[in-house]
């Protein structure tokens, strides 16, 4: 429930060293995170050329995080006097010039660079009824093509309904990036249960990127019943537990990079979940009103 009208316009890119360890799978009774590897290059956001990979002196892999939060259907620029928002245009323009600065900043070879939504990928609204009314979701095919690795559910994700939502990630045919969240339980809506037993919607995911395994969790407020449309999914209030399971399940996996894609209504919601649990390296975080920048 973001209400920046910036937020299209910005994106932020991490760079994060994690040390190269080499962990070996742990056998586990319960099944494997859903695995995805990098996606193919799309027209909108090319990726450089990957470099060969050469492991550094001191071991290190640099992974580049893009993120955005609550695109919300601003999708267009919206004209004189207000240039500095862009719309999904110019938020592409900026993924591929992010993704080829971090190549060229690669020195070693030992580099991967992933993009990912916090959530509210798409809201009622001009921009949302115009591709209702031409049976496309312009959000989905925009985000198709430009290429993310993963995509936490949002709140507004759900306004709308499951069947809605459900339609809304069987159009993203070419990238098909997993939805996630791990407090969620589908169980009683089957449109949702059948994008889940098939990976489109997952708790967590690993994502590849030259040989390294990253592994990505999502969470979802536990205000969805009251402030949105789930109707039949389940959502379990205990956050931090369910997130917890599935660190668990990724470092029992061989993973050793974790990032928690939450999307909590606040920054002290997500202080509040850091507190609670360990194993996870970076949190990107998307639904508060919170400025934090000057």
């Amino acid at each position: 429930m973001n209400k920046h009208a910036l937020i299209t316009g910005v994106l932020l890119a991490l760079s994060i060293f994690f040390i190269a360890c080499g962990a070996a799978a742990t056998a586990t009774a319960r099944p494997s995170p859903t695995e995805s590897p990098a996606p193919t290059p799309r027209p909108m956001a090319t990726a450089a050329p990957v470099a060969t990979a050469v492991v550094t002196p001191t071991g290190q892999f640099q992974l580049t995080i893009l993120h955005i939060n609550d695109p919300e259907s601003k999708l267009v620029n919206l004209g004189p006097g207000f240039e500095d928002f862009g719309g999904v245009a110019r938020f592409a323009a900026v993924v591929k010039w992010e993704k080829q600065a971090a190549s060229d900043k690669d020195v070693t070879g030992n580099s991967g660079v992933i993009l990912i939504s916090a959530g509210d990928n798409f809201l009622a609204g001009p921009g949302y009824r115009v591709g209702q009314r031409a049976g496309t979701f312009y959000d989905a095919l925009a985000m198709d093509l430009i290429g993310y690795d993963a995509i936490a559910l949002g709140n507004h994700d759900f306004d709308l309904g499951p069947d809605v939502l459900a339609d809304f990630i069987k159009q993203m045919t070419v990238s098909r990036a997993p939805f996630l969240s791990a407090n969620l339980d589908f169980s009683g809506e089957p449109v949702l249960q059948s994008l889940f037993d098939d990976g489109r919607i997952a708790r967590s995911v690993v994502v590849v990127k030259n040989g390294e395994r990253i592994g990505i969790i999502g969470a979802t407020t536990p205000n969805l019943s009251t402030i949105s449309s789930p109707r039949d999914v389940k959502v379990i209030s205990d956050v931090a537990a369910q997130v917890q399971a599935e660190v668990d399940l990724l470092e029992a996996s061989g993973v050793n990079k974790i990032l928690l894609l939450s999307h909590l209504q606040s920054m002290a919601a997500d202080i509040e979940l850091v507190a609670q649990i360990h194993g996870v390296d970076v949190v990107v975080a998307g639904g508060g009103d919170e400025l934090l920048a000057n």
